[in-house]
């Protein structure tokens, strides 16, 4: 029985399904005429150019390409918003593209291409196994359908007396060359020409592209042609492990008294950490002589999260489908209370962060720690969910796939780097004082996230000009910094908005110095 896909067209027929089948001849020379096209584009765009606002429309042009390529427009709304999201992230670019941004851009792009040829799937694990057989079999898509064409060329029928190019033309090139090169030992003049024509060959060989220009040539052509034509190969069969369950009680330790012991051993060994953690962490009761609170929030801030994790895992084996019976009211009422200990550890991890980063200041690191907290958190939540619902993991792991790639999408647009160099200058231990229990600046990691914190360095400057350790490493900083902004302004690809918002702020500065009040950008 076929599953029926939403809003699935036919499958287009010139669309090969077996991976390196011969591609019909208007397919390949299309295929191969965008390919060309946007190596082309990518070439003059990117290689040894600064990475700006091309970004986005190179993103736009594919967009369009891939539209192009399947001949329609992306109905249904799981479409509509991958569409809507991608040109979002496109436009994003213009402002300042980052790395999460083309990570999501990409991933967009292949789930929009996959779903117009393979249908849409409503199952995260579904995609997530496109998603690697795309990864690894993207690269060879090229070679395998050119090698699949001509190998289908050859065993087509040869007119009689067609004979090949080589067996015609050999004798008279071999000769030719003889003749030529006897011509050239009797006649100056010939001798000349060889020469000049030699020197031009060797001239065009010293201007060949280099060997990492080619495989950039190479390696976007793979990709484009994959984009434009790659099919998955994989069935609609759902591989969702966790649907699979035995449908009989087999006992051993997931039966149900075995459980119901867990629950209650596990929410009695939680309720000692979520006690401690009310009387110390958020009670602020006096710690052991020698432990400070940044210790004690920084010892538990990342295996609490280990610790929720295993417990989700538990719950989701032991209350799989086809598992013992084990959805009575005692264990739903345990398991209840462990899935709000564990929500709650994962809040006090939270919390535990944040008066780690106060005292050590924040960092990319730390950043993604309290998202993938916030993560974590929203997917035991959504187990309680499932759980009191009735709902299935397959809807699980959906839901948990939808709301990391919103959260991953919102935080895709703001500016991290800089709220991370504003938090930490607005707290070092030069604006704060010494002895305020505050950290020196980190000066050195503040260059390492590059020019976008160039606002917040400018303005601790004019605040510490004098500081006898700060002030040198600020002004070497700044000025490295400029270099690099200036940099990339200085060709018409590497502008952005956000990057001229820094070279009007650096040139007001310098117009007006003695205005040392500006406010962040």
């Amino acid at each position: 029985m076929v599953e029926r896909t939403l809003d699935d067209p036919a499958q287009p027929p010139e669309t090969p399904v077996k991976f390196g089948a011969p591609l019909p001849p208007r397919l390949l020379a299309a295929l191969g005429g965008a390919t060309l096209a946007f190596v082309a584009l990518t070439d003059w765009l990117f290689f040894g150019h600064p990475t700006g606002w091309t970004l986005g429309l190179y993103g736009l042009v594919l967009l369009e390409a891939l539209l192009w390529r399947d001949r329609r427009f992306p109905a249904g709304r799981p479409r509509a918003v991958i569409a809507a999201a991608l040109v979002l992230l496109f436009l994003g670019c213009i402002e300042e593209p980052n790395r999460l941004v083309v990570t999501l851009a990409g991933l967009g792009l292949i789930t929009l291409a996959l779903s117009f040829r393979e249908g849409w799937r409503d199952s995260a694990v579904d995609w997530a196994q496109r998603w690697i057989v795309y990864g690894f079999l993207s690269w060879f898509f090229l070679p395998a359908s050119v090698a699949g064409s001509a190998a289908a060329a050859r065993r087509r029928p040869v007119v009689r007396g067609g004979g090949s190019f080589l067996s015609k033309w050999s004798l008279a090139g071999v000769l030719c060359a003889l003749f030529l090169w006897l011509f050239s030992a009797a006649n100056p003049i010939i001798e000349g020409w060889l020469a000049s024509f030699r020197q031009t060959l060797a001239d065009a060989f010293d201007t060949l592209p280099t060997v990492p220009r080619m495989l950039f040539w190479l390696a976007t052509a793979c990709q484009v042609w994959a984009l434009l034509g790659f099919r998955s190969g994989l069935d609609k069969q759902n591989l969702d492990f966790l649907e699979q369950g035995p449908r009989t009680n087999p006992g051993g330790f997931l039966a149900p008294a075995a459980v119901l012991r867990a629950l209650a051993a596990f929410n009695l060994l939680f309720a000692v950490q979520t006690v401690l953690d009310l009387f110390y962490l958020w009670g602020g009761a006096a710690l052991p002589d020698g432990l400070t609170y940044a210790q004690y929030a920084h010892r538990g801030a990342y295996p609490l999260i280990a610790t929720a994790l295993l417990a989700a895992t538990f719950v989701l084996l032991a209350f799989r489908p086809g598992a013992p019976d084990t959805h009575r009211r005692r264990a739903c009422l345990l398991v209840y209370a462990w899935l709000a200990q564990n929500v709650f550890l994962v809040v006090s991890s939270a919390w535990r962060l944040r008066l780690y980063v106060e005292v050590y200041t924040l960092s990319r690191m730390r950043v993604a720690a309290a998202v993938w907290m916030l993560l974590v958190a929203c997917g035991l939540v959504w187990i309680l969910v499932r759980i009191a619902t009735g709902r299935s993991n397959r809807w699980l792991v959906n839901v948990n796939a939808l709301t990391a790639a919103g959260v991953l999408f919102v935080c895709a647009f703001p500016n991290l780097d800089g709220a991370i160099a504003r938090f930490n200058v607005q707290r070092c231990e030069e604006i704060r004082g010494k002895g305020e229990g505050f950290p020196a600046i980190d000066v050195a990691y503040l260059e390492s996230l590059g020019y976008d914190t160039l606002p917040a360095l400018l303005w601790l400057a004019d605040r510490c000009g004098d500081h006898p350790r700060a002030a040198p490493r600020l002004r070497h900083a700044i000025l490295r910094l400029e270099g690099q902004l200036q940099g990339d302004l200085s060709d018409w690809r590497g502008w952005t908005f956000r990057r001229a918002r820094l070279r009007r702020l650096l040139r007001e500065r310098a117009a007006a110095p003695a205005a040392a009040d500006g406010a962040f950008i």
